[in-house]
């Protein structure tokens, strides 16, 4: 996972770059089946086949066809802009799917709560600070393009995060589980962040890499500290775990 991630972080053709990040998920993959705690694990790696397949096919279809058009699949230089004109809305979406699908983005969102579940916390801390930052290193690369159906994709991405995150604090609130705590505020936690990269300007640009930081240090240690209070109560239900301040003050922290 380490080689490929290097890979993501050095290659310029988009190509390749989109085979390294797909690659990312097949030791999650692993981690989840062969590592899981109980039998629907083999339902929680399905699901993250399942959307991968789904959300990635058409997107290597688009990939190959401007390739084969002469189109160069280099979207770091700025020059590159001015050949994007036949680019429409839905060619665009269809791009950001693949890494809303891995960010992720409400709607995008229902492995994610199932593979934290079922994982190892090795894998929830994995999959918490390697895979949801590399989807977001996906949409910056692909904030690049610039149009008119860029505008309105992004005001419609707005909207739809601003919403997911109301409606994803509400069931936060109503879980029991507290690995399904932690995995739907860490979907909480991407929507703004989502939202400070679509404005483009250059603080939110700052700020959502800082939250991104912040978030992979913070989600992967709480995913750890549930870990401790598993191993020793062997529970993960909050009614059965709550009290814990009476235990140690250090639980405050």
């Amino acid at each position: 996972m380490f080689i490929r991630l290097m890979f993501c972080f050095k290659r310029r053709n988009f190509l390749l770059f989109y085979f390294s990040f797909e690659f990312v998920v097949v030791p999650i993959f692993l981690i989840i089946l062969m590592f899981g705690y109980s039998v629907d694990r083999v339902l929680a790696s399905f699901y993250i086949f399942l959307y991968t397949l789904l959300t990635s096919l058409p997107f290597l279809m688009f990939l190959l066809y401007r390739d084969v058009i002469g189109f160069s699949l280099n979207l770091i230089y700025d020059e590159l802009v001015g050949k994007l004109g036949t680019f429409s809305c839905w060619w665009f979406l269809s791009m950001m799917l693949v890494f809303m699908v891995k960010y992720p983005i409400y709607i995008l969102h229902l492995w994610l709560p199932k593979a934290h579940v079922e994982a190892s916390v090795s894998g929830s801390m994995v999959l918490a600070g390697v895979l949801l930052k590399l989807g977001a290193y996906g949409i910056l690369k692909l904030l690049v393009f610039r149009g008119n159906f860029i505008f309105y994709s992004k005001s419609l991405l707005r909207r739809l995060s601003l919403v997911g995150v109301v409606l994803v604090c509400m069931l936060s609130i109503r879980q029991l589980d507290i690995k399904m705590i932690v995995a739907y505020s860490s979907v909480v936690h991407m929507g703004p962040i989502l939202i400070d990269f679509l404005y483009g300007f250059e603080f939110g640009l700052v700020g959502g890499n800082i939250m991104l930081l912040s978030h992979g240090l913070c989600s992967s240690a709480l995913f750890y500290i549930l870990n401790l209070g598993y191993e020793y109560l062997f529970r993960r239900r909050l009614l059965i775990m709550r009290g814990g301040l009476l235990l140690s003050s250090v639980m405050s922290y």
